[in-house]
């Protein structure tokens, strides 16, 4: 798993991503991609305007049954709670099977933030 806090974003623009406003009016705290032996996997927290912290999760498997993509919400109990997913079968397919950015993931990832930001509206 390669941490990548700053690094350059899927755009090309280095910027701490602590700063990075997204399109979603959040802000990028952290962000992780991995690959591994069937595929690979990213990680992303985002803060709200309100405050809540939002916690995206994707692992692309070779096998779809092995996969998943979801979005969690920090709790007050300092806990992560299931907020949503994206059924597999939605986006498995689209995606290929190895891959050494998070880029294929990213519109995924932008889906699950902007359905929790319509289900905590």
């Amino acid at each position: 798993m390669v941490h990548v806090p700053g690094d350059a974003d899927p755009f090309g623009a280095h910027v701490p991503h602590s700063s990075r406003p997204t399109s979603a009016g959040m802000t990028v705290v952290d962000r992780t991609f991995g690959e591994h032996g069937q595929g690979y996997e990213v990680t992303e927290i985002r803060r709200t305007g309100g405050g809540l912290l939002l916690r995206v999760r994707i692992h692309r498997d070779a096998y779809p049954q092995q996969s998943h993509a979801l979005v969690e919400v920090f709790t007050p109990a300092m806990t992560w709670t299931r907020l949503t997913h994206e059924p597999v079968s939605a986006w498995h397919d689209t995606t290929p099977s190895s891959s050494s950015s998070a880029m294929p993931l990213t519109d995924l990832a932008e889906r699950l933030f902007r359905r929790a930001a319509a289900i905590l509206g």
